[in-house]
């Protein structure tokens, strides 16, 4: 591997992690790397356009990467076949809805629409979450090869009251996702919140996403998590129909 791309990667991850402008110390503090090294490397990602330099004489990244990433992103066709869903289900049930796929050992967010209660619980497209820990994380390891979950090391990360954190518990859950066509995060990736997901597959049979909705566990409990399961799955159908999956 060539050492200087993964070093300029590793310092625009960390430029594009923070909120505001980073000085040129801090990315050398937190990169562990020479700081002539780095102050090269941002010239280089200035000069190709991913990172801008401030009056102050600190960086932050452009919305190169932004137009980009958004460019990939319009090829997921799931995405905007899932967005009249994720409205509808916002404005049934007034919780956060989403659309998640896979991204290396954790889910990433391909599209968020908020819910509309004041106190409800926020996820941000582009935004990523673990796999064992989320409704949505758990479908698509069930429903994924056998080498997604070999990638996870034990002992899982805990998150909330109730995150499963080894293999063998995970494969239980996994088992009966398999078995019931979807899953539930009980206060395992934060305490007091509640996910419910199921799978959308294409025309092969796979599972190319999850949708699903995210909300005060209090709130869900009391929905019934049965008429939450069988909007999605509805929904899902659907989708999964428009991409070719025979049903």
């Amino acid at each position: 591997m060539d050492k200087t791309v993964i070093k300029a990667f590793q310092v625009f991850e960390r430029l594009c992690q923070h909120d505001g402008p980073v000085s040129l110390s801090e990315l050398t503090r937190e990169t562990a790397l020479q700081k002539s090294n780095v102050h090269r490397l941002l010239n280089t990602l200035m000069h190709l356009g991913y990172v801008c330099q401030m009056p102050d004489a600190s960086y932050m990244p452009t919305l190169k990467t932004w137009t980009l990433g958004s460019s990939i992103r319009e090829r997921y066709n799931v995405a905007a076949l899932a967005r009249p869903a994720l409205v509808a289900l916002r404005d049934e049930l007034g919780e956060t809805s989403y659309l998640a796929a896979l991204d290396r050992d954790s889910i990433v967010y391909l599209d968020v629409v908020e819910g509309t209660h004041r106190i409800r619980v926020n996820a941000k497209t582009g935004g990523q979450a673990p796999m064992h820990a989320t409704a949505s994380g758990k479908v698509l390891l069930a429903f994924s090869s056998e080498s997604v979950l070999d990638a996870l090391a034990e002992p899982y990360p805990s998150f909330g009251p109730n995150t499963p954190t080894t293999r063998a518990a995970l494969e239980k859950i996994m088992a009966k996702v398999r078995r019931d066509g979807y899953a539930v995060n009980n206060e395992e990736w934060a305490e007091g919140v509640m996910g419910i997901s199921v799978p959308i597959r294409d025309a092969g049979g796979e599972c190319v996403a999850a949708i699903g909705v995210t909300g005060l566990a209090v709130r869900l409990a009391k929905a019934p998590p049965k008429r939450i399961i069988a909007l999605l799955q509805e929904h899902a159908q659907a989708i999964s129909a428009t991409l070719g999956f025979p049903g």
